[in-house]
């Protein structure tokens, strides 16, 4: 009876020991050395963050209402909202020790110009929508999405000019049996110059594959149909030219 007492008493003295952390001290035991905080304020249980840095990228003001019973498997899980630049993000997010973060039931808007500013393509604009039930990540990369929407709305990329490409949307689905390309997206147009028909495929080490085909619409500027016609090479008899690209996303 005694050893079955001590079993129960001491992880509820534990989290509520844990509970009444300052959560200035409880932040630095798990986030990562690239996020900057300022103005913390409250307990690991509830509290606000003034300002966040995530790699030069500001963010805030963040609020959390944590799962204290968590913190006794080594995880970190909390309900989040915050603004981000242009947009917002709310969900439910863990992170473990290993670095290793699950979001769920999230949704999120953001500008697309302080996001990609040191992308190695090359910086983006317009904005970015997302929602998915689940959202896995590892080393800040993408590795399992379930029920998962990215909209890029009034997406001008840079590295082809300022013309505007319209507004695209990616619907992704755990793929079977394929641990090299774990996540996997279907790209199809709203509306703009393009016409896309395309699969994303991402693989676990920050590379990605690009297949499908993409049309030139009405909409389409002539000088965006010139410079399409360089890069892409010559339409097939449908009018559609065939896209097959492969990189590496983020540098390592």
């Amino acid at each position: 009876m005694v050893k079955r007492a001590l079993c129960v008493a001491i992880p509820i003295f534990v989290v509520g020991l844990l509970a009444r952390l300052p959560a200035s001290v409880a932040l630095g035991w798990f986030l990562p050395d690239q996020i900057q905080t300022r103005g913390i304020q409250g307990t690991i249980w509830s509290g606000t963050i003034g300002a966040v840095s995530v790699d030069g990228l500001g963010i805030g003001p963040v609020q959390w209402k944590l799962a204290p019973l968590a913190l006794l498997t080594g995880r970190a899980k909390a309900r989040i909202e915050t603004q981000l630049p242009g947009g917002f993000f709310d969900g439910t997010v863990s992170a473990s020790l290993t670095g290793r973060i699950v979001a769920q039931k999230l949704r999120a808007q953001i500008d697309l110009a302080p996001l990609t500013r040191n992308a190695s393509m090359g910086p983006s604009r317009g904005i970015a929508r997302a929602s998915a039930a689940r959202l896995e990540i590892e080393q800040q990369w993408p590795v399992s999405v379930s029920d998962g929407v990215l909209e890029l709305r009034e997406l001008t990329y840079l590295g082809i000019g300022t013309q505007p490409l319209g507004s695209h949307r990616i619907t992704f689905a755990a793929p079977e049996n394929d641990s090299e390309f774990p996540v996997t997206g279907v790209i199809e147009t709203l509306e703009g110059a393009f016409d896309v028909n395309a699969t994303l495929r991402l693989a676990t080490d920050s590379r990605y594959e690009l297949t499908g085909t993409v049309a030139l619409t009405n909409a389409a500027p002539q000088r965006l149909k010139q410079q399409i016609s360089v890069a892409l090479g010559q339409p097939d008899a449908a009018g559609r030219f065939r896209l097959d690209e492969r990189g590496v996303l983020i540098d390592p």
